[in-house]
C-alpha cells in the first residue's frame, strides 16, 4: 500500500492524503493538469530522496516504490522541465494500464498456488496468507482447506471431517468427485456446499451429496507428536527367564549365548527385551540366585534403573550400589553368572506422553484410540471378547510448561467382540474445566492375559490427538464453503491425500438485455458494495446471480469488484465492452471465443493485468480514454488508425530490421490449454504432424475449449511465420493515442524514397503538399490520409498541375486540416500502382513508451493479412468442440 501526501502550498498546513496500490494511475487520475513546480519525494522530503522521474527508467522505478510518497509544489524554480517530465509520467501510467503482465505458469508454480491451477497432483491443501481463489467461468475446483481436518470413530468406523473453500462469490455446482470417482458412488461420503454468508452450522446447504452431516463443524489443531504409539499393559513389561539369563558385574543382563533369543515358554510371545523395556524404566529382579564355589550363595534381587536396552540385553545403572552382590560376580569363572531363571518385572505406570497442546483457545481434547487387529482371544475353539480401558490425564500449564492446577482424569473403554476380528476404534471426547494450553498423557489400565492358552489380540494404539474448540464464526463471509464427511473405507480413504473436486461456474450479475434496460430504484449492489444507479448509463445489471463464462460479463464484474478493479459503473463503456465481445462472437462464428475460465490466485496481480488477461483470451485489448474503459478487438482489417511520415516522426530515430526464418528459431507451436473433457492440460501442436524440433511453448491462461485454443495457436504460428520486419521510431505525442495491436501506416523514411508529407492547401479535389512529389502524369496512385478523427482513408489520385500537388478521384470523408496555426495538419502518404493496401507500409503496434519532451517511442511489426487466415476455421467447420 502506498500513501501519497499532496502538499500544494508549502506555506499552508493543508495536506491531502491518498491511499493507493498504483501510484502512476493515482497521479494520472488525480492531476489532469499538473501542479506547477511539483516534485516527488520518497519517505522524506529532501533532494537526496527525490524520485521525480526524468526518463522511462525513472518512471519504472517510481512505479515500483512502496511506502510514503510526498508530492510537493516548490515555490519558484524551473517549472517547464518538471511539467514535461510529469506529462510523460502520466502517459506511461496510461500505457502501463494497456500492458498486461500475465504470469507464466512456471512463475506461478514458485508460489503456494491454488490447486485449480496445478498441472497435476491436485489435492486439497491449506494456503495460509494466500489470496482466496477468485474463479471466473467454468473451472474444475479443488477447494482449499480452511480448517484442519479431524477424524473421529463412529461405530468403529473412522470418519474424517473437513471444511473447505471453493472461492469468493457464488457458484453453480455441476458435479462432485473424490479423485476420479463421483462422490455419490462412494458409500458413506457426504458433501454439503453453502452459499456466501450462510452459517454452516445452522443454515441449509444449497448443494448436497449423501446423507446430511450431523453435528457442528469444529476448529481442530492436531498434535504431530501422536502418531500411533502403543499403549503397553503394565504386565507386558515382564520377562520370565528359564535358564537363559546371564548376569555380568557391569550390570549387563543378556539372553543366553551369543545374544541369541531363545524361546522360553510357548505363551511368552515376543522374547525381545527391547520390545518390553526402555531406558529409564525401573525394574524389579527376583529369583536371581547365584551359587559360588564351596556352596556359597548370593542373591542379585533388587530394584534397579535401566540405563539402556538392546534387542537381547539390559544395562543397569550402578547395580552394585543397590546390591553389593553384583561385585561378587567377578569371582565367578569367566566373570559372569551361569544361566538363571530370574524374573524381570517393570514397576510403575506405563504412561505415553506427556504431549503439549499449544492452542490458547482450546476448550476440549479429542483422542483417537485404535486396535487395528481387533480385541479378542482365541484358543482355537472359541473366541472371547477383550475389553481394554485407557486413562487420560490432562493438566493445565503456563508458558513455561509448569502446572497451573490439578490434572483432570478421564477413562474410556474399547469393547472387544466375540464375533468380529476387524479393527476397533474409539474417540475419547474430553471437555476440560479449563481453557488453553495443557499437557496430556495416556496409559492402559487393563493388563494383558499372559496365562491364556491361545492367541491374544489386544494391542491398542494412541492414533490421533486434537485440541478442539468452537469456530470463531460459522459465517465465512462472501465465499462458498464446503463441508465434507469421508468414511475410511477402501473406496474412500485408500489414498490418504484429499482430492475432493467439483466442476463449478462462477455466478455473477449480467447486463440486462437490450430493450430491458431500466434504472433500478436506489442502488445496484455488487458483492456487498452499493453502486449508484446512474440514468446516464445505457444499461444496468441483473439483480440475481447467473452462471457466465462470457468475457464481457466477467470483465465488468472484476472492474466493479471493490477488491479487484474498484471502478464505478460510470467508468465502464458498457455499449463498447458488450458490443466488442459480441463482435468477436460474430467474427469467429461461435461464443466459444468469448469464454474465460480461470482461477485468479495471485495477490500481486493488479487490476490492469487482470483486465488484460481476461480480454486477451478474446483477442481484445482494454484501454482508457479519459476515465472511460473500453475494449478494442484485433482482427483482419484494411483500415489503419494512424499514419506516420517524416512530418510526425522524430528525425534519425527510425530503425527497421528485416529477419529471415522464424523468430527465436522456433519452428512450431506447442499450445497448452485445459480440456473440458477431463480438465487435464493438453497440448495442440503446429505443424499438426508434430514435426517441429524447437516449438514455442505457449501456456495459455483462461482457455478451456478446443476451438479457442485452435484459433490462438494458429494466430501465434502465423505471426511467427509472416512477421519479417520490425520497426522502431519516436513520434510526436499524438502517438500516445495508439493501442497495442492497432494497425498503422508508416512511411519508409530511411531510404528517402517515400512520397509523404503534410497537406498545405486544397483547391477542389487538387491537394497541394509540403514537398515536391514529381508524380508521373497519367499514372494511378493511392493517397492515404491521416484524418482528424483518428482514422485513415485511402483515395485514388493522379498527378496534379504542379510538382507539389495531386488530384483526388473523390472527396475525403471529413475535411482536411491545413489552416495555419493548427497543431496537427493532415498528413499523407502516396502509394504507386493502384495498390489499395500500401504494401510494406502497414504495421501492428507491439509496444508504446512515453518519452521526454512529449514524444512517444513506438515498436511495431509488419502487418500481414495471413496472420488471420485461420480465423474462419470454425465457420468452415475445420475445427469443432469435442
Amino acid at each position: 500500500m502506498i500513501t501519497l501526501t499532496i502538499i500544494k502550498d508549502v506555506f499552508s498546513h493543508q495536506r491531502e492524503v491518498l491511499k493507493t496500490d498504483n501510484l502512476l494511475e493515482c497521479l494520472y487520475r488525480r492531476f489532469p493538469a499538473w501542479p506547477k513546480n511539483a516534485r516527488l519525494f520518497h519517505e522524506k522530503i529532501a533532494f537526496s530522496r527525490e524520485v521525480t522521474p526524468r526518463d522511462a527508467a525513472g518512471v519504472e522505478r517510481l512505479a515500483a516504490l512502496d511506502g510514503d510518497i510526498y508530492l510537493l509544489a516548490l515555490p519558484g524554480g524551473v517549472a517547464s522541465a518538471v511539467v514535461a517530465v510529469v506529462v510523460a509520467v502520466l502517459a506511461v501510467a496510461a500505457a502501463m494500464f494497456l500492458k498486461p503482465k500475465i504470469p507464466a505458469i512456471a512463475h506461478r508454480n514458485t508460489r503456494n498456488i491454488s490447486p485449480n491451477n496445478e498441472l497435476s497432483a491436485r489435492v486439497n491443501k491449506a494456503r495460509p496468507h494466500e489470496r482466496i481463489p477468485d474463479i471466473f467461468g467454468s473451472v474444475r475446483s479443488t477447494p482449499d482447506l480452511i480448517v484442519f481436518p479431524y477424524s473421529e470413530y463412529d461405530a468403529n468406523v473412522e470418519v474424517e471431517h473437513a471444511v473447505m473453500c471453493i472461492g469468493r462469490g457464488q457458484y453453480e455446482i455441476h458435479d462432485m468427485y473424490d479423485g476420479e470417482t463421483a462422490c455419490d458412488q462412494i458409500a458413506g461420503v457426504s458433501v454439503q456446499v453453502y452459499k456466501p454468508h450462510a452459517r454452516i452450522n445452522s443454515d441449509q446447504p444449497y448443494y448436497r451429496v449423501g446423507p446430511a452431516i450431523e453435528g457442528e463443524a469444529l476448529l481442530s489443531i492436531r498434535s504431530n507428536s501422536v502418531n500411533g504409539q502403543k499403549l503397553e499393559p503394565a504386565n507386558k513389561q515382564n520377562y520370565s527367564g528359564k535358564d537363559n539369563l546371564i548376569f555380568r558385574p557391569s550390570g549387563r543382563i543378556s539372553l543366553l549365548e551369543n545374544e541369541n533369543v531363545v524361546p522360553i515358554h510357548e505363551d511368552d510371545g515376543d522374547n525381545s527385551l527391547v520390545e518390553r523395556f526402555k531406558a529409564g524404566d525401573v525394574i524389579n529382579i527376583s529369583g536371581a540366585g547365584v551359587i559360588a564355589g564351596a556352596g556359597e550363595a548370593y542373591s542379585l534381587d533388587g530394584t534397579y534403573t535401566i540405563a539402556a536396552v538392546s534387542n537381547n540385553s539390559l544395562f543397569l545403572t550402578d547395580p552394585a550400589k543397590v546390591n553389593p552382590a553384583w561385585d561378587y560376580l567377578q569371582k565367578l569363572p569367566e566373570g559372569r553368572s551361569l544361566p538363571l531363571s530370574a524374573v524381570l518385572a517393570a514397576t510403575g505406570e506405563n504412561w505415553v506422553g506427556p504431549f503439549i497442546l499449544e492452542d490458547t483457545e482450546r476448550t476440549g481434547v479429542w483422542a483417537n484410540l485404535a486396535a487395528m487387529n481387533g480385541l479378542y482371544k482365541d484358543n482355537g475353539r472359541r473366541q472371547y471378547a477383550v475389553d481394554v480401558t485407557v486413562r487420560f490425564e490432562i493438566t493445565p500449564i503456563d508458558i513455561f510448561n509448569e502446572p497451573l492446577g490439578e490434572a483432570q482424569g478421564f477413562e474410556f473403554t474399547l469393547k472387544g467382540s466375540t464375533m468380529n476380528r476387524g479393527s476397533i476404534g474409539l474417540t475419547a471426547r474430553m471437555k476440560t474445566a479449563f481453557k488453553g494450553r495443557c499437557r496430556i498423557r495416556a496409559r492402559r489400565l487393563t493388563p494383558t492375559d499372559t496365562k491364556f492358552a491361545g492367541s491374544v489380540m489386544d494391542e491398542v494404539q494412541f492414533k490421533d490427538l486434537y485440541a478442539m474448540s468452537a469456530l470463531p464464526s460459522d459465517n465465512f463471509g462472501d465465499v462458498t464453503i464446503v463441508r465434507a464427511k469421508t468414511v475410511a473405507t477402501s473406496g474412500a480413504l485408500a489414498v490418504k491425500e484429499r482430492k475432493l473436486n467439483c466442476l463449478v461456474t462462477r455466478q455473477i450479475r449480467k447486463r440486462l438485455a437490450s430493450g430491458a434496460a431500466r434504472e433500478l430504484p436506489g442502488s445496484v449492489t455488487l458483492d456487498g458494495k452499493a453502486l449508484p444507479a446512474l440514468s446516464a448509463l445505457s444499461g444496468v445489471f441483473t439483480e440475481e446471480l447467473l452462471s457466465s463464462n462470457n468475457v464481457a460479463d466477467i470483465f465488468c464484474h472484476l472492474s466493479l469488484d471493490p477488491y479487484i478493479g474498484n471502478r464505478s459503473l460510470a467508468e465502464l463503456d458498457l455499449d463498447n465492452i458488450y458490443g466488442t465481445v459480441a463482435e468477436v462472437e460474430e467474427y469467429f462464428g461461435t461464443p466459444l471465443l468469448t469464454e474465460f475460465c480461470y482461477t485468479l490466485d495471485d495477490s500481486n496481480l493488479s487490476y490492469e493485468e487482470t483486465a488484460g488477461m481476461v480480454a486477451g483470451v478474446s483477442f481484445c485489448t482494454p484501454y482508457r480514454m479519459g476515465s472511460i474503459i473500453r475494449l478494442a478487438f484485433e482482427k483482419e482489417t484494411d483500415l489503419s488508425t494512424m499514419l506516420f511520415n517524416h512530418r510526425n516522426k522524430i528525425p534519425n530515430t527510425e530503425t527497421r530490421t528485416v529477419s529471415f526464418g522464424y523468430s527465436n528459431d522456433n519452428d512450431g507451436v506447442r499450445y497448452e490449454y485445459v480440456s473440458p473433457e477431463d480438465d487435464a492440460v493438453v497440448a495442440l501442436h503446429l505443424p499438426e504432424d508434430k514435426s517441429a524440433v524447437n516449438p514455442a511453448r505457449i501456456e495459455s491462461v483462461g482457455v478451456r475449449n478446443r476451438v479457442q485454443a485452435h484459433i490462438h495457436a494458429w494466430r501465434t504460428w502465423n505471426k511467427m511465420k509472416y512477421q519479417s520486419v520490425s520497426l522502431q521510431f519516436k513520434s510526436t505525442y499524438e502517438a500516445d493515442l495508439l493501442l497495442r495491436g492497432e494497425r498503422i501506416l508508416v512511411a519508409d523514411n530511411i531510404a528517402g524514397q517515400a512520397l509523404d508529407g503534410e497537406v498545405e492547401d486544397q483547391q477542389g479535389l487538387e491537394i497541394f503538399t509540403s514537398r515536391q512529389l514529381n508524380l508521373e502524369p497519367g499514372r494511378e496512385y493511392v493517397c492515404f490520409f491521416q484524418l482528424s478523427d483518428r482514422t485513415t482513408q485511402a483515395i485514388p489520385a493522379l498527378a496534379g498541375t504542379s510538382a507539389r500537388s495531386f488530384v483526388l478521384r473523390y472527396p475525403p470523408n471529413i475535411p482536411l486540416v491545413y489552416d495555419d496555426g493548427k497543431y496537427a495538419k493532415t498528413t499523407f502518404m502516396l502509394a504507386c500502382g493502384g495498390e489499395s493496401r500500401a504494401p510494406g507500409s502497414a504495421f501492428i503496434v507491439t509496444e508504446k513508451k512515453a518519452q521526454q519532451e512529449l514524444t512517444v517511442e513506438l515498436e511495431a511489426v509488419n502487418y500481414d493479412a495471413r496472420y488471420y487466415m485461420r480465423d474462419a476455421d470454425f465457420k468452415r467447420e475445420i475445427v469443432r468442440e469435442l
